[in-house]
């Protein structure tokens, strides 16, 4: 699965609006940085959202468990590969929007 025009630059104003949350939050409760671990769920999290909306998995029919089991780690797989794919260009932006670079975020 591959991400179209239209996708990517929805993933950009996502980016944006949970950036300007975290910004917000941060403002709000007056904390100096916000971990980056919390950063991290919050993208994946949405990054999910947006895999199940874009993809419109069709859950197996319950007539076997076991085929249905089955079934069902196969839509699962194919969500979270999609999700993973959204969450390394929505992650990428998100830590570039909040000011974030590779040695802030490693300790370097």
């Amino acid at each position: 699965m591959e991400l179209t025009l239209e996708q990517v630059a929805l993933v950009g104003l996502v980016a944006a609006a949970l950036a300007q949350i975290i910004k917000l939050l941060v403002a709000k409760f007056g904390k100096e940085k916000i971990s980056r671990f919390w950063i991290t769920v919050a993208a994946y999290v949405v990054s999910c959202g947006l895999a199940v909306v874009w993809m419109k998995p069709v859950l197996p029919p319950l007539d076997d468990p076991a085929a249905f089991v089955a079934q069902l780690l196969v839509v699962a797989g194919a969500v979270i590969g999609f999700a993973t794919l959204i969450y390394n260009l929505l992650l990428a932006k998100l830590l570039e929007l909040i000011g974030w670079t590779a040695e802030r975020v490693l300790g370097k």
